[in-house]
């Protein structure tokens, strides 16, 4: 049985390593936007938004 402390220590632990996975994804998703590459391979599908 997990005592308060431990369980909160527990789920601030996960939180941590899921941010940290999420971190990775998010720098990502950002060079994508930046370099318009995103946008690029929608308008290849929908056509420009122009």
């Amino acid at each position: 049985m997990f005592s308060g402390l431990m369980l909160s220590q527990y789920t601030a632990d996960t939180l941590i390593v899921e941010q940290r996975i999420l971190y990775a994804a998010h720098n990502k998703i950002k060079a994508l936007v930046k370099s318009c590459e995103i946008l690029e391979e929608v308008e290849k599908v929908i056509g420009s938004l122009e």
